[in-house]
């Protein structure tokens, strides 16, 4: 009754319910027994609270309870919320807004297999996993994700960081580890850097044959960090590439070798960074992926460090991706370091001129890609390009048996 009273209009009725909830939460054992019922009543009415003193006393109503009892508030907001509702995202936000609260409610779910496993999210999804196909599980995590602020996804992984370091509860947080790298799309700093220190934390606890599956499914999620303008987060990335292809089991190396072909293009890129660490962990990264694939005249290359030959390699042993690489090259001459603009010239060039059947569209627009790097700041990249650029227009590139991989250096 005090909690719907707080919707009235009516000053009287409104400061009456207010000192009631204010004597309820100075005693919660006694009156919060039926958590259920007060979280319903909470979650259908906290819209129509408009004054926000009313508000206020509601929240703090809240926050006693996820204090006394976290798995029932969280069990019952998980039955009552749903993506795009702002009433329950309110609740959440509330919730996960407060440290204290924060750690009650996740250590209370880790320490219980049954539940950490029925939750999607990190517990925080506004339906259980059972109900639903993984699949449409966290593409309604990233619609929920949205309604909460940077500052509570920010507070939630570190709380989240703190209790991946014991190792029962890291080894019981791997099923949230996909859902988890939903959050790499919030595009903050901060945040992908704490969703990667949890990953690694968690990994660090895990057997070889847990970390394995993991890899397989989550490696490709780590690509698009490579090219993050923070440095830190290229070397993180990259590193935690190099440690996940490393603890690849046997029975998981045929599907991570079909993911890897699609990171040694940027990797090789990125031997050329700026940051000489992220350039010494993306050979490192590279040398690791060249044993997983078995590729021993990589392999050699890269321990005895022929960079020059790098490229000349990739292309030699892979035709048959020709496309798929060029249009990865020509992502990297958008790139602000020039090194790294550089080498995708050079390498575009190379392919483009080594690859049998290129498609004339293809041809078009790789050459067109090389007509903008004419305008380059860069003396040396508008050089290249424009030796690259009269080379592919001319008609002796249809005459494949007239070029030597020996003669493409410049």
């Amino acid at each position: 009754m005090a909690i719907k009273a707080l919707g009235s209009s009516n000053t009287c009725d409104n400061q009456g319910a207010r000192n009631i909830l204010d004597a309820v939460v100075k005693d919660p054992r006694f009156w919060l027994a039926d958590v259920p019922k007060i979280m319903r009543y909470i979650y259908e009415n906290l819209e129509c609270i408009k004054v926000e003193s009313a508000r206020q006393s509601v929240m703090s109503l809240l926050l006693v309870l996820s204090t006394c009892y976290p798995t029932l508030v969280v069990v019952n907001l998980l039955k009552l919320s749903s993506p795009g509702d702002s009433a329950g995202a309110a609740m959440w936000d509330l919730m996960l807004s407060m440290p204290e609260a924060v750690e009650e409610i996740f250590a209370e779910l880790l320490t219980k297999p049954q539940n950490a496993e029925d939750f999607s999210i990190l517990g925080l999804a506004p339906t259980a996993s059972r109900e639903f196909q993984a699949k449409d599980d966290v593409s309604q995590a990233e619609r929920y994700l949205s309604h909460l602020s940077l500052a509570t996804v920010s507070l939630l992984l570190s709380n989240f960081i703190t209790l991946s370091e014991t190792p029962d509860l890291a080894r019981k947080m791997k099923v949230l580890l996909p859902r988890i790298m939903v959050l790499i799309k919030y595009g903050d700093e901060e945040i992908k850097l704490k969703v990667l220190l949890v990953f690694r934390s968690v990994l660090s606890h895990l057997l070889r044959k847990e970390t394995s599956a993991i890899a397989v499914e989550l490696a490709r999620d780590l690509l698009p960090l490579f090219d993050e303008e923070s440095s830190q987060l290229r070397e993180f990335s990259i590193c935690l590439f190099r440690s996940l292809l490393e603890s690849v089991a046997e029975n998981d190396k045929t599907k991570m070798r079909s993911s890897t072909w699609s990171f040694l293009v940027p990797l090789f890129f990125h031997m050329s960074d700026q940051t000489g660490s992220v350039a010494k962990a993306s050979g490192e990264a590279l040398l690791a992926a060249a044993k997983l694939l078995e590729w021993k005249e990589l392999e050699h290359l890269l321990k005895t460090w022929q960079p020059w030959r790098i490229g000349e390699c990739l292309v030699v042993q892979n035709r048959r991706r020709a496309e798929e690489y060029l249009y990865q090259s020509m992502l990297y001459l958008e790139n602000p370091q020039a090194p790294l603009r550089e080498a995708a010239v050079r390498f575009i060039g190379l392919a483009a001129r080594s690859f049998r059947g290129l498609k004339p569209v293809m041809l078009l627009r790789i050459c067109g890609a090389l007509e903008t790097m004419l305008d380059d700041s860069d003396p040396a990249i508008r050089s290249l390009a424009h030796q690259n650029f009269l080379i592919l227009r001319s008609p002796r590139l249809r005459q494949k048996s007239r070029w030597s991989l020996r003669s493409l250096h410049f």
